[in-house]
């Protein structure tokens, strides 16, 4: 111990410099690992986190044309608590009408008995005033709207505004709505294409019901137990309200769809943490092998004194251990800080405690293992070049080097190839062939990613890649009722030159005739002039009354493939239809891209016998701005028709946001290698000759 001390003390005296750009080497390899495990083991726990620290709701009720007794459903034994809720018939004042999302509840149970939200900062409303409301951070963050500041509520209703109807007046609402807290639950949290949401109060509920006819309501509801009460809900459901078109929408199929998310980011955290890890073994084991060996050639002239193996070991592996050991307490320092930004993706819109968060079962098992390893790598670099003083070893020579020598290779190749297939000797001394597997490694691994990027990145460029084939649409009707304008307007639009196809489609929800009433969102099919390209994966578009398509979604709740015969009920009682098709359907806030079922218009009359509402769907062609389109269509033919037929473009599909929160992962990925190895190689110059050593390699490459 006294000569492996006294070694130390001139080592650190001696050799400072090598030993802080050791320290530095591992500090920034360990704090990178270790951020990306923490972020990738915190990202996975944060839907799960928050779950177990909200009171969160099982499945929306979303009542149709037939009244609802919400009081017998309250009362169901399944029915832990609920809620009634509108999420129409109000416009806040610079909220354009595509990015409104708030609720507006009849009683106090939201964000206590279902949906009791972690307050991020500031408080929850108060459910007598009409003048609070809560918002969520996505909310903040693209509106820019903190606690304290308000929001206007607009007096005239938005969709008479512009017609030739009089504006309705609503002198009973609130002149401001002032925001005191941010909230987050598993429903008040901002998926990728949400612009936040706002919760007002039971209060201004109130005015709704006093002042006019009641908004469109649904409920949220909390079973006593989600995984195997919402089956007998439906039929309870069915039973107490003698109704066909109440669509109940589990969320449990949503929160397993975040969840699937969520752990593919983690994983992928987990695949950078490891490259970061493989990539720093290479780094930092290069660096420690050199100084090691460096210090194992000075001891040789200490070997006359009676210096033993071991001691030779222990004296030049102790500075690289200690130098390992500082530069690990500084990058678990280095990974605290980061977790301030951590979890990214999607999971940041779960995660209950923004912010510093430290992962100490995962800092503790850095602090330990990577002086370890260190310490592992630095006694048998030791060992290695402990033995080769003793037998005076010249190095080992590269075949390839002494056949390019033979065969007259210019003198430039050969010395190339010496320097990366032969180690060397003494203080220069490097293993060739880690430094060889690790830069193949990286270059695979670089490209991999960045293949990976270019991949996520073209399909969320891409609606259609999700079967999103109308970026265009028009409301018909609503309840039953049609404009009496549209079918002038669809020949208009259809003979656009721009429009490819034009397609009216009427929605309702119709209820699947098996244990589970597993309700489906269907949309009748009518092409004017010409087909649409619906995208369909497997079979065929549905031709006859009695077929269906399925959204891939919707036909594995139902069970059914191709040729199964599924049993519809929309109304005019049950009604066989065959599965002729597996397609995408457009996505809207009743159904994904891949859930619901489009049957034929006369199929649609058959089944069911009103509908929710009426649209017209535009298929553009290629090439085809969308704005463009929907601009000059509204000036000069919808103008003229009719203001309330105007075409709109729907929001993206939810995937594209998922996608576009995770693309920049491969990225960062593809990152880490070179900068890495451009740190290594920045370590080998001294200060002062870094930027002559960069401006002569670019030189050298270019030039």
């Amino acid at each position: 111990m006294r000569v492996t001390c006294s070694w130390l003390r001139l080592d650190l005296t001696g050799r400072a410099r090598p030993l802080a750009v050791l320290a530095l080497l591992v500090a920034v390899s360990a704090g990178t690992v270790l951020a990306a495990v923490a972020g990738a083991r915190r990202a996975d726990s944060a839907l799960s986190r928050l779950q177990e620290r909200s009171l969160a709701a099982t499945a929306w009720v979303l009542s149709g044309d037939t009244p609802i007794d919400w009081t017998a459903v309250r009362a169901l034994p399944s029915v832990e608590a609920l809620e009634t809720l509108t999420m129409s018939g109000l416009s806040l004042e610079g909220v354009p009408e595509q990015d409104e999302v708030f609720y507006l509840p009849a009683g106090t149970d939201l964000l206590r008995t279902v949906e009791s939200p972690v307050v991020l900062r500031g408080r929850l409303s108060d459910p007598s005033r009409v003048d609070e409301a809560v918002v969520t951070s996505g909310f903040v963050d693209f509106f820019g709207k903190d606690i304290g500041d308000v929001l206007v509520p607009l007096r005239d209703d938005p969709d008479l505004s512009q017609s030739a109807s009089p504006p309705v007046r609503r002198p009973w609402l609130p002149g401001r709505i002032r925001i005191v807290g941010v909230v987050r639950s598993p429903l008040l949290s901002d998926d990728a294409n949400s612009h936040g949401q706002v919760v007002l109060t039971p209060a201004l509920m109130s005015g709704f019901q006093r002042n006019e006819r009641a908004p469109y309501i649904g409920a949220l509801v909390r079973l006593r137990d989600a995984s195997s009460a919402l089956t007998q809900f439906r039929t309870d459901l069915a039973r107490v309200s003698s109704a066909t078109d109440v669509d109940v929408q589990p969320l449990a199929a949503e929160t397993a769809q975040r969840r699937r998310v969520v752990t593919f980011e983690a994983r992928f955290l987990l695949a950078f943490g490891a490259a970061a890890a493989a990539a720093s073994l290479v780094l930092v084991g290069q660096a420690v092998t050199r100084y090691t060996a460096a210090g194992a050639a000075r001891l040789r002239a200490v070997r006359a004194l009676g210096l033993t193996r071991r001691q030779a070991m222990r004296a030049a592996a102790a500075a690289p251990t200690l130098a390992a050991l500082a530069g690990t307490v500084a990058g678990a320092g280095i990974a605290v800080v980061a977790s301030r930004w951590f979890p990214v993706g999607s999971a940041s819109a779960y995660e209950p405690d923004p912010g510093v968060l430290p992962d100490w079962l995962v800092l503790g098992a850095g602090v330990v293992t990577v002086p370890t390893l260190v310490l592992a790598g630095s006694l048998a670099a030791a060992w290695l070049a402990w033995e080769a003083t003793l037998a005076d070893d010249p190095g080992r020579r590269s075949l390839v080097a002494d056949r390019l020598t033979r065969l007259g290779a210019p003198v430039p190749v050969v010395v190339g190839a010496r320097m990366a297939l032969e180690g060397g000797r003494g203080s220069t001394a490097v293993p060739p062939r880690p430094a060889l597997v690790g830069a193949v490694v990286g270059i695979l691994g670089t490209v991999a990613a960045l293949t990976f990027s270019a991949g996520i990145s073209e399909a969320a460029g891409n609606a259609r890649r999700f079967g999103q084939v109308f970026p265009l649409a028009a409301l018909l009707g609503e309840q039953g009722q049609r404009s009496a304008r549209a079918d002038r307007l669809l020949h208009t639009i259809a003979a656009d030159p721009d429009v490819a196809a034009v397609i009216e489609s009427r929605i309702a929800v119709a209820t699947a005739v098996t244990a589970d009433r597993v309700p489906l969102t269907l949309y009748s099919l009518a092409s004017v002039d010409r087909p649409a390209g619906i995208v369909v994966v497997q079979g065929r578009m549905a031709a006859s009354p009695s077929e269906v398509v399925l959204g891939s979604e919707s036909a594995a709740a139902l069970r059914a493939a191709i040729g199964s015969r599924v049993v519809l009920d929309g109304g005019r009682g049950p009604s066989p239809m065959t599965v002729t098709g597996i397609g995408f359907l457009p996505e809207s806030w009743q159904n994904g891209h891949a859930s619901g079922g489009w049957v034929t218009a006369t199929g649609f009359d058959a089944l069911v016998d009103t509908f929710n509402a009426a649209l017209a769907f535009v298929e553009l062609r290629a090439g085809a701005d969308p704005t463009t389109v929907r601009n000059r269509l509204n000036h000069s033919v919808v103008v003229r028709e009719d203001r309330a037929l105007s075409l709109e473009q729907g929001p993206p599909p939810h995937r594209i946001g998922e996608l576009k929160r995770v693309r920049g992962l491969p990225l960062a990925l593809s990152a880490f290698w070179p900068c890495s190895r451009s740190a290594l190689w920045a370590t080998r110059w001294p200060p002062r000759c870094v930027a002559a050593g960069a401006i002569w390699r670019c030189c050298g490459r270019w030039g």
